[in-house]
């Protein structure tokens, strides 16, 4: 969107935690701090974020025209906060919502009327600006407010938008859970290397850039793991041998189970809602 447009735009945001402050911290390099206002539990909490130049309180705002409302309170939390930021929907705000297991159904149900809804499923990789997010908007979102949330979004890294809400489930197990997958593989790694003699944070500095360097590569080039796998793994050669190991038993079909069970997980938690 256009800078001009950006800095206009008026954020009101439901909540302040790991991701919400995540996001206001990447957003803010486009959007004035004085175009926030950040509704805080925690009174240390507001002190430190006006001292940073935001809008900040324990209370939502009176006279605060917001453009979009960040729903990022935590799950539980989300049917509490949605009468204070109900005049905003009713004014055409776009109600974004990070809220885990809370669906746009759940929302305008416990608003009382239909509203331009959005949700988000970002992950932790939000905090240094390289997140993978999906998004999913309902009927009522407009053009404008789409590109909006993709242009916020591309802040903290890379953003697609899904044809069907159920989706979002898909989304948990691929980024949202996948991190810790990474990391428990990055730590296997580690021990693995750290048992054949290296120290152990100079394995953990090997494996932590072989994957991230891995990663980059397959996303710059665009090129097919499995034809990144063939260039690696030359005939009789130590990746090969690895290679057969790994695939050789049932790490693939373990990925694929770990994924449908956060999937199912998330499911059942909307279910329950």
């Amino acid at each position: 969107m256009d800078v001009i447009i950006m800095k206009n735009i008026k954020i009101l945001f439901a909540g302040c935690g790991e991701m919400g402050g995540a996001l206001i911290d990447a957003w803010a390099g486009i959007i004035p701090p004085q175009n926030f206002f950040i509704v805080k539990k925690r009174a240390d909490g507001v002190s430190a974020l006006r001292a940073r130049g935001f809008n900040a309180d324990t209370k939502f705002p009176q006279n605060f025209n917001a453009d979009i409302v960040v729903i990022a309170v935590k799950p539980k939390t989300v049917k509490e906060i949605l009468p204070h930021v109900a005049p905003h929907a009713k004014n055409g705000a776009l109600l974004f919502s990070v809220a885990a297991g809370r669906t746009v159904k759940f929302i305008e149900d416990n608003l009382g009327f239909p509203a331009a809804v959005a949700r988000c499923m970002p992950n932790l990789g939000v905090a240094v600006k390289q997140g993978a997010s999906g998004m999913f908007a309902n009927e009522r979102v407009t053009a404008e407010q789409m590109n909006l949330c993709t242009t916020l979004m591309s802040k903290c890294g890379v953003n697609v938008w899904l044809e069907r809400e159920e989706l979002i489930n898909a989304v948990i197990a691929v980024s949202g859970s996948s991190p810790a997958y990474i990391a428990y593989f990055s730590e296997c790694l580690t021990k693995a290397c750290a048992d054949m003699g290296l120290k152990e944070n100079d394995a953990r500095a090997l494996a932590l850039q072989a994957l991230r360097g891995t990663a980059e590569f397959l996303q710059k080039t665009g090129e097919p793991p499995q034809n990144f796998i063939k260039k690696v793994a030359t005939p009789g050669g130590s990746t090969e041998a690895a290679m057969n190991v790994l695939t050789s038993g049932d790490f693939s079909r373990q990925i694929a189970q770990s994924c449908q069970a956060a999937a199912l997980a998330a499911q059942k938690r909307e279910e329950e809602n």
